[in-house]
C-alpha cells in the first residue's frame, strides 16, 4: 500500500487483491472487460430490434423521409432560408415600414439603399434572387436628385424611418449631413418634400436611434437619463426639443408615431406615453397613457397602432420581462376601465434573464382583416428567433408558430423584421456574407 493512503482506499485495495487471488485460484469467475460488456449489450439490442420488427411493432422510416429530431438535435440545428437577397455584404439598414408595404435595405460601404414594395410580390420570402435585379426603387438616386448631384455623385444613406401610414420616408445623408423627407406612392417611388441641415451643425452620424412622428419630426431616444429629443422641421429649418423620463437610464424603448413606451433601469415599470409638442414648437409634453404595475425588469417593448396596416383596428402595448413572460395589453380597454386588459400572454424560458451583451428584441406584425386581426410576435436573441401568433382577441389563443435556429450560421442576428404582414422574416448578421436572408413562416 502506498504511504499516506486513507483508510477507505486501503480497504478497497485489500478487497481488489483478495478478488484477484480468488480468480487466480479458480474459486471465482473473472469479470468481463468493458469492451466485452459493450459487445454483449450491442448484440442484445440488435436481437431485440429484429424481434420487434418481426412482430410489426417497430418500423423504419421510408427512405428519403426525415426522421424526427430530439431536443438535442434541434439545439444544434440550422434553419435554412427560403431565399437570399444578395448584393448587400454589410447590411446596415433593414427596416420594414409600419404598415408592411415596404422593406428598406441599406449598405453604407457599397453606398446602396433600396426600397422594395412588398405588395407586388406574391411570395416575397421566396423572391430573393429576383429582387437582386428588379422590383425596387433606389433611395440613393432619389437623394442625388434632391441634392442636385449627377448620377455618379457619392451619397451615403446613414439612417431612415417610415411614417406610420407608409406614405412618407425620412432619411439622413452622411456626406452632406442633410435630413431629407420623401413622399411615397404605392410603387415606392419617391418625391422630395423637404430637406434641411440638423440644428447646431450636428452630424447625422451622431444622432441617437430615432423614429418618425408624422412627416416632419424625428423622435430621438437616448438611453442615458432616458432622454427623448424631438427634431422638428418647420419654416424651412429643424429645431430641437428635449424632455426626460424620471426613471433612471432607459432599459428598453418602443415608438410608433407620437406614442412612446419606455422602461427604466431604476424604475422598471413599463409605461406608455404620448408626445405632445405645443403649437409654437417651443416645448414638448409627455402625457401618460398607461403604466404597468410590475416591478420586474422589462427586456423588450412594442406598440401596435390602429390604422397600421390600414385594416388594423387594434391598439396593443406589448411587454416581455426578464422572467420570460410576455403580456399583450389592449390599450382601448382604458376607455371603460382604469387598467389595460391583458388579452394574451405567453411564456418562453429560453428568452428569460437579463443579458446586456445579448439582449432580447421584439418585433411585431398584423395580418388578417378588420376586427379579425392576427397579431404576430417575434422574439430575437443571439442567433435564434421564435415566433408566436395571437388569434382572435375576443377569445385569445396564443400558439408558438416556429423556432428559427442559428439563422445566421454561427453569427448573431443583427437586425430582423417581419415581411408581408407576417408571412416571412428578413434577417441580417454582423458578419453575414450572404446578405439578407428571407424565411417563409408556416401559415
Amino acid at each position: 500500500m502506498r504511504k499516506g493512503q486513507k483508510q477507505y482506499q486501503k480497504d478497497a485495495q485489500h478487497e481488489r487483491d483478495e478478488r484477484r487471488a480468488r480468480q487466480e485460484a479458480g474459486k471465482e469467475a473473472k469479470s468481463a472487460s468493458p469492451m466485452e460488456d459493450l459487445a454483449a449489450i450491442s448484440g442484445a439490442i440488435s436481437e431485440y430490434t429484429e424481434l420487434m420488427k418481426g412482430a410489426g411493432t417497430l418500423s423504419e422510416a421510408p427512405k428519403g423521409e426525415a426522421k424526427p429530431k430530439g431536443p438535442a438535435a434541434r439545439q444544434g440545428a440550422t434553419t435554412a432560408p427560403s431565399s437570399v437577397l444578395r448584393g448587400f455584404p454589410e447590411v446596415d439598414l433593414l427596416i420594414a415600414s409600419p404598415a408592411q408595404k415596404f422593406l428598406l435595405v441599406g449598405c453604407r460601404t457599397k453606398k446602396k439603399c433600396h426600397v422594395y414594395p412588398q405588395d407586388s410580390q406574391a411570395q416575397f420570402a421566396h423572391s430573393g434572387k429576383e429582387l437582386q435585379t428588379k422590383g425596387f426603387q433606389s433611395v440613393d438616386a432619389a437623394v442625388r436628385e434632391a441634392l442636385g448631384l449627377d448620377k455618379d455623385g457619392r451619397v451615403e444613406i446613414y439612417s431612415a424611418a417610415f411614417a406610420p401610414a407608409d406614405d412618407f420616408l425620412v432619411v439622413t445623408e452622411r456626406n452632406s449631413d442633410t435630413v431629407l423627407g420623401f413622399s411615397l406612392n404605392a410603387k415606392g417611388e419617391m418625391r422630395c418634400a423637404w430637406r434641411c441641415k440638423l440644428p447646431d451643425r450636428r452630424l447625422v452620424s451622431l444622432l441617437p436611434p430615432w423614429g418618425l412622428m408624422g412627416h416632419d419630426t424625428l423622435v430621438c431616444r437616448v438611453d442615458t437619463n432616458a432622454e427623448v429629443e424631438l427634431i422638428q422641421y418647420s419654416g424651412g429649418q429643424l429645431t430641437s426639443l428635449k424632455q426626460k423620463f424620471k426613471i433612471g437610464n432607459a432599459a428598453s424603448w418602443a415608438q410608433v408615431d407620437n406614442e412612446l413606451a419606455v422602461a427604466g433601469s431604476f424604475l422598471h415599470e413599463p409605461r406608455l406615453t404620448k408626445l405632445v409638442p405645443n403649437a409654437a414648437h417651443q416645448s414638448v409634453a409627455i402625457e401618460p397613457v398607461y403604466t404597468v404595475a410590475d416591478k420586474t425588469r422589462a427586456l423588450a417593448l412594442a406598440i401596435v397602432r390602429k390604422g397600421s396596416p390600414s385594416f388594423n383596428t387594434r391598439h396593443y402595448f406589448i411587454c416581455f420581462n426578464e422572467l420570460g413572460m410576455g403580456l399583450v395589453y389592449d390599450v382601448d380597454s382604458l376607455q371603460s376601465s382604469n387598467a389595460c386588459e391583458v388579452v394574451a400572454r405567453f411564456e418562453d424560458a429560453d428568452y428569460a434573464g437579463y443579458d446586456a451583451a445579448n439582449p432580447v428584441r421584439l418585433i411585431t406584425a398584423v395580418a388578417g382583416k378588420s376586427y379579425h386581426e392576427t397579431l404576430l410576435i417575434g422574439l430575437i436573441r443571439g442567433p435564434r428567433i421564435t415566433v408566436y401568433r395571437v388569434k382572435d382577441v375576443s377569445e385569445p389563443k396564443v400558439e408558438r408558430v416556429t423556432d428559427l435556429f442559428n439563422v445566421q450560421e454561427g453569427d448573431a442576428v443583427y437586425q430582423a423584421t417581419f415581411v408581408q404582414s407576417g408571412l416571412g422574416i428578413a434577417t441580417c448578421g454582423l458578419k453575414d456574407e450572404r446578405h439578407v436572408r428571407l424565411f417563409s413562416l408556416p401559415s
